[in-house]
């Protein structure tokens, strides 16, 4: 069947019961040390070529035959030649494959078949490919001999990027497996297993899902992490380094600086909600407005008079059950009433080991991180007096402010 591809378009069927065409499934190809089935293409095949696809008088021809199957390129179908070889396409030609019944190796996922063509040397090429009504539908810029391909995973990557408000206390990671044809990812990740040394994984194994799939590491605590992504029990496996760093807030006072350690693994809306109250410049010139010595010091709410800042965030939810205690120097979120949810931009420093705060208590503080640098300045803060103004008991007599608040490098 032969048409001049000068016309409008140029359509070509090829039938299942085509006088030539190889309809044995006896074949098999070696792939690694397993020998899988190959199946061969049945049913119709149309090739649509868009006016001035090819060169006017261009004679282009369609027809299936039992090809060699490229070593070590996985379950291939019966070859198509489209001819001339090597002729290239422009505008892409549209390849459509209907009513194909391949035989595929055991417990396949049809969603991995994809069109590839073979380049010269034998390497496969994807053809861009969207599923329709049955049918593979392929945008070919090239005439050549084509393949129904069963993907194959053989190698698998991971990718890591910092939160852009925890920085390296968590990495959003991605992960892509690769399949034997250019261009084209094996597209479920469901049988990747990950690991990691050090950290918290949001998931120990990416559930079933089109690549990339997604998955994010939290810090414990500061270390360099290796995580590890395997594909169908330790076959293909790649490994990925990162710094783990707890985040870091800065505050400085009136009477001195110290530093605020994070625990976004143990408390992470918290220490979100906290980060985000930082970087937007929230605390800059509020007061320590309210000082209990041998309990807390607490700020984040009030400005000078004092005059109240009501909170520019949603309420938190209580997160008090991630086995942290309001212990000396921990820092915590205060509530509302007898509300646990209740927690927003004003914060407490615990001055002593004030246990009875804790879950299951009937407020359950939420512990979100804690003075690493400067305790010194908290108990000088604690130790300043106080008294009764703006309708509140212990608030410092002379303001205590909180000139700015910023996350550490």
């Amino acid at each position: 069947m032969r048409q001049h591809a000068f016309a409008l378009f140029l359509t070509l069927f090829l039938a299942a019961c085509h006088e030539g065409a190889n309809t044995d499934l006896g074949n098999s190809a070696v792939v690694g040390d397993q020998t899988l089935q190959v199946g061969l293409v049945t049913g119709t095949v149309v090739l649509t070529i868009p006016s001035g696809g090819v060169a006017p008088g261009t004679e282009v021809g369609i027809d299936a035959s039992d090809g060699p199957v490229p070593a070590g390129l996985g379950v291939v179908g019966g070859v198509i030649h489209l001819s001339p070889a090597g002729q290239g396409v422009d505008p892409p030609a549209t390849l459509q494959l209907s009513g194909f019944d391949g035989v595929l190796p055991t417990g396949s996922d049809p969603a991995t078949l994809t069109l590839a063509y073979v380049e010269e040397g034998g390497a496969l090429v994807a053809i861009p490919t969207s599923p329709f009504l049955g049918s593979l539908l392929g945008s070919l810029d090239h005439l050549g001999d084509v393949v129904l391909v069963v993907r194959e995973p053989r190698t698998v990557r991971l990718t890591s990027r910092r939160d852009p408000l925890l920085g390296r206390g968590r990495y959003d990671l991605a992960i892509t497996v690769g399949s034997q044809v250019a261009g084209a990812d094996y597209p479920l990740a469901k049988n990747v297993a990950l690991t990691t040394d050090a950290g918290v994984l949001s998931t120990a194994t990416v559930e079933s899902g089109t690549t990339p799939a997604t998955a994010t590491l939290t810090a414990e605590a500061d270390a360099t992490a290796t995580v590890s992504a395997t594909v169908a029990g330790g076959a293909i496996t790649n490994h990925l380094e990162v710094e783990l760093r707890l985040p870091v807030v800065r505050m400085e006072t009136t009477l001195g600086g110290f530093d605020l350690r994070l625990f976004p693994a143990a408390a992470p809306g918290h220490v979100e909600n906290f980060l985000a109250y930082v970087t937007s410049g929230f605390y800059a010139d509020t007061l320590v407005h309210r000082v209990i010595e041998g309990f807390v010091i607490q700020g984040g709410g009030f400005t000078a008079g004092p005059t109240s800042k009501p909170p520019t965030r949603p309420a938190i939810a209580s997160e008090a059950d991630n086995g942290l205690s309001n212990l000396r120097g921990t820092v915590s979120l205060a509530l509302m009433g007898n509300d646990a949810d209740s927690g927003t931009s004003q914060w407490f420093i615990n001055l002593a080991d004030n246990s009875f705060l804790d879950s299951p208590a009937v407020l359950s503080f939420t512990v979100f991180g804690e003075v690493s640098r400067n305790m010194a300045v908290v108990d000088q803060i604690a130790a300043v007096a106080t008294g009764s103004a703006g309708g509140m008991n212990d608030v410092p007599i002379d303001d205590v402010v909180v000139s700015g608040a910023t996350v550490a490098p």
